[in-house]
């Protein structure tokens, strides 16, 4: 717009825009524009330790040299407006800029185009009281700026009809525009040109490793939940394979040495099994803290008590395994409370025909294991384990160099 009313206008760019959009930067100076300083980052100055804002000139002088080749004298101070609303504070920051060499620029009047308020209110705000000359601000960058080239087109001509001229800003005060920038400038500019673009590279790059870290995250979380919503729904679905229902009465082995503590709770969570027919003997391997009498004072139906000489968990098993009334075992530890559908649950998958004739190995917590020529069902937690194996022939006895494990059926 400018261009086709042949205006030269003054922009007071900002460093960093400038760093990443040097070619417009470029072309702006070689259509005859002037360009002044606007900060690196367009920060509240008066915030700022002294440093920090001379930084902010110097990184935009050095984007503005290596992108035009040129250097600038002027600097427009961010959120500055009329002479009239400069304070003490904006003062202070004046007379800095002006120690650093700098031509501190505000405006006469306000367009107020940043707040798009229409294009007859942008020109009544920018036009200058009777014939007064005037330094005239609008801006080339933040959002949609259609209201303010809409309104240059229609306030040039008109304030060329009054008999205005347009100048920069260098030309109206008779000073030089743009001098050339010095070499120094020029590769302190190209450094400072580089670093931006890296940063603004690996901040991309960063963006985009999050944005496929997040869609990876939401994948497997949605992955997950179909998964363990298809793996509780599929004992109802091969619920099929274990038909006919595994009803025949179940033996539970209970070996016991000093199981004070647990020998109670673990004795009534098994006599209350769901399963049909449940027998549990509590074999008592020569326990001194009174286990035995404990289990025999509950007097649950279902639950007998034998005591023996200590001898070890593989010899209370064997005793249990003589004793049991049924064919189906399931060997328990003291301390082990179990649902109530535990041993109905257990002792189903010998449903299946195959189950029987293959030979199979339970290995206990620690690592011991059972041997017989039936078949196993087994279990296992961090301390406990649980196997169910049927009554098929005696090799099911655990040695009696081996540690049983927690829980088994024959």
């Amino acid at each position: 717009m400018l261009d086709r009313h042949r205006v030269d206008a003054t922009f007071f760019v900002v460093g960093a825009q400038v760093a990443r959009h040097p070619d417009l930067a470029r072309q702006l100076v070689a259509d005859g524009h002037e360009l002044g300083v606007h900060t690196f980052t367009h920060p509240h100055l008066a915030a700022l330790p002294g440093w920090r804002r001379q930084l902010e000139y110097t990184q935009t002088q050095q984007a503005i040299a290596h992108a035009t080749g040129v250097q600038t004298r002027l600097l427009r101070v961010p959120y500055s407006s009329r002479p009239e609303a400069i304070d003490d504070t904006e003062w202070a920051l004046i007379q800095q800029a002006s120690q650093l060499g700098y031509l501190v620029v505000v405006n006469d009047t306000d367009s107020r185009d940043w707040a798009r308020p229409g294009v007859e209110a942008i020109i009544r705000h920018a036009t200058p009281p009777g014939d007064a000359g005037a330094v005239v601000l609008m801006h080339d960058a933040g959002g949609d700026r259609a209201q303010t080239v809409a309104a240059l087109d229609a306030f040039i001509p008109a304030m060329r009809a009054r008999g205005y001229r347009f100048t920069t800003l260098t030309e109206g005060l008779h000073l030089e525009q743009n001098p050339p920038a010095t070499a120094g400038q020029w590769w302190r500019g190209a450094a400072l040109i580089g670093t931006v673009r890296f940063a603004d590279g690996l901040i991309t790059a960063l963006t985009v490793l999050f944005l496929i870290t997040g869609l990876l995250t939401v994948g497997r979380t949605l992955l997950s939940l179909l998964v363990a919503v298809r793996h509780t729904r599929r004992p109802a679905l091969h619920r099929w394979s274990w038909t006919p229902a595994v009803t025949e009465p179940v033996s539970v082995i209970v070996p016991a040495f000093n199981e004070k503590q647990g020998i109670a709770g673990a004795v009534q969570s098994l006599a209350g099994s769901d399963h049909e027919r449940v027998e549990v003997i509590v074999v008592d391997d020569g326990s001194t803290d009174g286990t035995a009498d404990i289990a025999e004072a509950l007097g649950l139906p279902g639950v007998r008590v034998i005591r023996k000489p200590n001898g070890g968990k593989p010899s209370a098993l064997n005793t249990g395994i003589d004793a049991a009334s049924h064919d189906l075992i399931v060997m328990v530890d003291g301390d082990t409370i179990v649902e109530p559908d535990s041993i109905r649950r257990l002792v189903q998958p010998f449903a299946d025909p195959g189950l029987a004739r293959s030979r199979a190995t339970s290995r206990s917590a620690t690592g011991t294991a059972l041997s017989h020529t039936g078949s196993t069902s087994s279990t296992s937690s961090a301390s406990t384990s649980t196997a169910a194996c049927t009554k098929a022939c005696g090799a099911c006895r655990p040695s009696p160099a081996r540690s049983a494990p927690s829980a088994a059926t024959r």
